[in-house]
């Protein structure tokens, strides 16, 4: 039977292995305010219906963060013509939370809902601009 290869070449020395990540905590004698837990999305969706109030919406709107990027991804993936003036992804998430805004004046609906009402009405919103040339 012959012996194992052993492997060639230099030894690396990694070093003194660290942890990554956050950092242990340690106390501080300050004491820390709970915080008051997130509303879940249909709760919030439905505080912004009833209430029709700035801090109904900014309860809610983070609760839709992540689909907001992702749906102003999604919607300008298309390719625009060199003569059409292509918004940006901010424009583009702030007229979904435009029509989210519309959505929550109009008749009672789920959150889910109203999310496919805005995804839908900006998406009509691009095809118009894509086909209009820049002034």
């Amino acid at each position: 039977m012959t012996a194992a290869a052993e492997p060639s070449g230099p030894q690396f020395d990694l070093g003194p292995m660290e942890t990554v990540g956050s950092k242990s905590t340690k106390a501080t004698g300050t004491a820390s305010r709970p915080s008051r837990p997130k509303p879940s999305p249909g709760a919030a969706w439905t505080a912004w219906q009833t209430e029709q109030t700035a801090a109904a919406r900014d309860e809610f709107l983070p609760n839709v963060t992540s689909w907001s990027q992702g749906t102003a991804a999604q919607l300008l993936r298309p390719a625009w013509p060199s003569d059409s003036s292509r918004p940006t992804v901010t424009d583009v998430e702030e007229r979904l939370q435009h029509h989210l805004g519309v959505a929550a004046a109009g008749p009672e609906s789920t959150y889910l809902d109203a999310l496919e009402v805005a995804r839908r009405a900006v998406a009509s919103e691009l095809r118009a601009a894509r086909l209009k040339p820049t002034p």
